[in-house]
């Protein structure tokens, strides 16, 4: 009987263990929230004001599905900024993944920066801002930013402000 309730014991502690595992292993984001009162769109423009982003087009989150080439289904809501003119690679594009979703639409964001800079290669100041363009991740929030900010290790000064916008939630 001992034996039995040890070997039981054994079993169920492996198990948790192994589901443990396994769930870190899933690679699923952490759950965030826009903080209390933030909407994508005042995180926009925000941002857009604060690192003196050029003229831009303002666009929705079935706007952005569209250039993403995204199924409208994958993305929950999304707000963003494009720069107008041709030789601007000044862009903040940021989305809220369907349930689900967030690694498809990090992947075409990521798929979106990497257009970016290849079309902006051949100008050195433009390349430079686009070569610094991020794509980053906050649960499922996915954001794209390619800001002009001359410091270095503006990236992160960048990533750091976009985050303050969010909170871990339970």
């Amino acid at each position: 009987m001992v034996k039995k309730t040890i070997s039981a014991a054994l079993l169920a502690a492996l198990l948790a263990v192994g589901m443990a595992a396994c769930g870190g292993q899933k690679g699923e984001p952490s759950a965030y929230e826009l903080g209390s009162g933030v909407t994508l769109e005042q995180l926009v423009e925000e941002t857009a004001q604060k690192y003196e982003m050029p003229e831009s087009v303002v666009l929705n989150g079935a706007d952005l599905a569209a250039l993403l080439g995204l199924r409208e289904k994958t993305v929950a809501e999304g707000c963003g900024r494009i720069a107008v003119a041709q030789d601007a690679p000044e862009q903040l594009l940021v989305l809220r993944a369907a349930a689900g979703e967030a690694k498809t639409v990090a992947a075409a964001l990521q798929k979106r920066l990497q257009s970016q800079q290849q079309a902006f290669a051949a100008f050195p100041a433009q390349g430079d801002k686009a070569a610094a363009g991020r794509v980053m991740a906050a649960g499922d929030y996915c954001l794209l930013f390619i800001l002009d900010w001359p410091e270095e290790g503006s990236a992160d000064a960048i990533e750091q402000d976009l985050l303050g916008y969010f909170v871990a939630s339970a």
